[in-house]
């Protein structure tokens, strides 16, 4: 989006179109969520009118990504369709999908304002009623009516960002988790936008959270008693441990700071055993020539 609303030297150069297919690919092959930068593009173009210029003076750029888009529409639409073992939501009425959407739009444009709580994971949510059809449209309606005004261009276009950002991952396309922090992080952006602030401390609290919790998963998977194993489950509310039998021959790798942690730690219990490797055969879901799933409810 910055190279093509920011006039450059170069023009619309072979090598700048290249380099913009490039980045087009590397977005939409490494997440596919970048699929918004499309309808984000025009919301910049709407929001920002002198961004429009460049962007139609890169014709030969917008053909190569609009060819890297087609080719990987081509690729990942047919997998869709023929089942590729992501996990989904289960199908639910079109108009209750609608609700779930403008549901979790507004939760979008909170998130993005107001990013204060830290969650990354979040409970099955109920079936959305009426009441959140009118927060949605008026937010829409705020941001058709605050882009009229030069003056208020600058919030609308947050608060536009913040709806248009998570939409590949809003229940139109029915992940299987409802709401995760992840889904707003380009949301946060537009949050930034309004408020003239970055989204650091709430990445910060994020990290640190998902650091704590990385750290009760060390301490679990590699339990060396029944004990450990009943922390992992009381203390972090898990109910289910997939483990990887290899990972208790030599230790597994991860990166900093956990690499240390996990070697330290395997060093420590290997000696005593690891218990998840001695649990009832009651408590065995499932296993095969690798991995063994583990209902800790039953330990």
């Amino acid at each position: 989006l910055l190279c093509l609303t920011t006039p450059s030297r170069a023009g619309d150069s072979p090598r700048r179109a290249l380099g913009m297919g490039a980045l087009v690919a590397l977005g939409l092959f490494g997440k596919e969520s970048a699929v918004t930068a499309l309808p984000l593009l025009g919301l910049v173009m709407w929001g920002v009118p002198w961004a429009g210029a460049p962007v139609r003076a890169s014709r030969r750029a917008l053909v190569i990504a609009g060819v890297v888009l087609v080719a990987w529409l081509l690729w990942r639409l047919p997998l869709a369709l023929h089942g590729d073992d992501i996990p989904l939501a289960p199908r639910r009425p079109f108009l209750q999908t609608l609700l779930r959407t403008a549901r979790f739009e507004v939760q979008a444009v909170r998130h993005a304002l107001f990013p204060w709580s830290v969650s990354p994971d979040r409970w099955r949510q109920p079936d959305a009623t009426f009441s959140w059809v009118a927060p949605f449209l008026s937010l829409v309606a705020g941001v058709l009516l605050l882009g009229k005004e030069r003056r208020t261009r600058l919030p609308a276009l947050g608060v536009g960002i913040a709806l248009v950002a998570p939409l590949a991952s809003s229940p139109l396309l029915r992940p299987v988790n409802e709401y995760a922090d992840r889904y707003f992080f380009l949301s946060v952006l537009g949050g930034g936008l309004v408020s003239r602030e970055t989204h650091a401390p709430f990445h910060t609290r994020y990290a640190e959270l998902m650091r704590t919790r990385m750290f009760a998963l060390v301490d679990g998977y590699l339990a060396s008693t029944s004990a450990q194993l009943r922390a992992l489950r009381d203390g972090q509310g898990v109910t289910h441990l997939l483990i990887r039998r290899s990972h208790y021959q030599v230790a597994p790798h991860y990166f900093a700071p956990f690499e240390k942690e996990i070697g330290a730690t395997f060093a420590e219990r290997r000696a005593a055993g690891f218990a998840a490797l001695r649990v009832a055969p009651a408590a065995v879901l499932f296993q095969d020539d690798s991995f063994t799933l583990i209902d800790l409810s039953r330990i």
